[in-house]
């Protein structure tokens, strides 16, 4: 005799009972240890302070004032992670004052201020405490005996600014600038060296600072930009498509300045067209000399 069939319902109940079996007997939490406990925000924030106290004590910093801005009426003067962050801070300031007095003794002048700056932000009082406009100075020599004038000038200037240059230091930035051909930066650094009081300046160099360029020596510093966009059309006829823009020499190594708009399609990553640079010197009969660009944003450009 044969067995009735079992329906679908007794069998869609059957199998959700074998189903319900087969879980409780997989998924048996032995304890509630098998999960991970909730942490809560606080913890979180306090590990990326720790984390940043030894690598980046000025960030553990900046992390510790926002988290006191964040935690304020958790502060009673008692609270563990209140009493953990005033070691984290201290902490971060001892590896941050530690850090400075290495980049003066290994001459890491930028460096050196970067970090004088974050401190003097603390109303921290160091050795080194107002000491910024050394700093920036000795970085300013520094670059000059690598050859970088352009970048000694500018920390040469701003070391003025916050202090002035003593007039052996003038001297020695007038003759290098002298030296660059720079009449304007010379004529600078000349008034700088007779504010000091200095009074011994050669007069080859007194007159080059004092005088002024004449037409043909400023041609000299000025040079066409040329940037070949190929062709455009307009009204059925193909035109050539050049952009012209003037540039000016910053320092004997070759670089020019020029506006941003005159070379935007060869850095601006949305032009899809063709886009080829060069620089001419003199009149339309001088030579096309192939250039590139070494550095930009949209207020200045290096050539």
């Amino acid at each position: 005799m044969m067995k009735k069939p079992l329906n679908k319902k007794k069998y869609l109940i059957l199998a959700l009972t074998v189903l319900f079996i087969f879980s409780c007997k997989n998924f048996n939490y032995k304890n509630d240890n098998s999960l991970s406990p909730g942490r809560s925000t606080s913890s979180i924030r306090l590990e990326d302070i720790k984390a940043q106290i030894e690598i980046n004590p000025v960030n553990a910093i900046n992390l510790i004032y926002i988290y006191k801005e964040a935690y304020s009426f958790l502060n009673n003067g008692e609270n563990e992670d209140w009493l953990l962050l005033a070691r984290y801070e201290e902490e971060s300031i001892k590896n941050l004052c530690a850090m400075q007095e290495k980049a003066v003794e290994e001459g890491q002048w930028e460096k050196a201020e970067s970090f004088g700056r974050s401190i003097a932000t603390l109303g921290i009082t160091t050795a080194y405490t107002g000491k910024e406009a050394e700093f920036i100075l000795s970085d300013a020599k520094k670059k000059l005996q690598e050859g970088n004038t352009l970048g000694a000038f500018l920390s040469a200037v701003r070391a003025h600014e916050l202090r002035p240059l003593d007039s052996e230091s003038a001297l020695l930035f007038l003759e290098k600038a002298v030296e660059a051909r720079q009449r304007r930066t010379a004529a600078f650094f000349l008034s700088a060296v007779q504010n000091a009081g200095g009074r011994n300046v050669p007069s080859a160099l007194r007159e080059y600072a004092s005088g002024r360029d004449t037409a043909a020596d400023m041609v000299k510093g000025v040079a066409t930009v040329i940037v070949d966009k190929g062709y455009r059309v307009d009204r059925g006829m193909r035109l050539p498509n050049h952009m012209l823009g003037s540039a000016f020499f910053v320092d004997s190594s070759g670089l020019l300045i020029t506006n941003y708009h005159v070379i935007e399609s060869e850095v601006d990553p949305k032009y899809r067209g063709y886009s080829r640079m060069y620089v001419r010197m003199g009149d339309a009969a001088s030579p096309r000399i192939p250039a590139r660009v070494v550095g930009w944003d949209k207020a200045w450009i290096l050539l």
